[in-house]
């Protein structure tokens, strides 16, 4: 949890939406959906971190969809053939 709530609080940025809304993010987001975003950030791009995490890459770009849906903000920034972490 303590990890997860780091990612949220990764994800969000502002500090006073971290503080407000880390326990609402937590509970909507999977682990899933966190290693994803941790994967991204750390690979640079949503291919490697597919590749890290051996799933798919739709399934990797799916997770940046929900997380991004679940914060209320855009994360990733998005080209023709990538995605990668703002």
């Amino acid at each position: 949890l303590d990890q997860m709530e780091r990612a949220v609080a990764d994800l969000t940025g502002d500090a006073d939406v971290r503080t407000a809304h880390v326990g609402t993010i937590c509970r909507h987001l999977t682990d899933s959906q966190v290693r994803c975003h941790i994967a991204i950030a750390h690979c640079g791009s949503a291919a490697e971190a597919a590749q890290q995490l051996g799933i798919s890459q739709p399934a990797v770009h799916r997770a940046a969809r929900q997380i991004e849906q679940t914060v209320g903000a855009t994360l990733y920034r998005r080209r023709v053939h990538s995605v990668s972490a703002n």
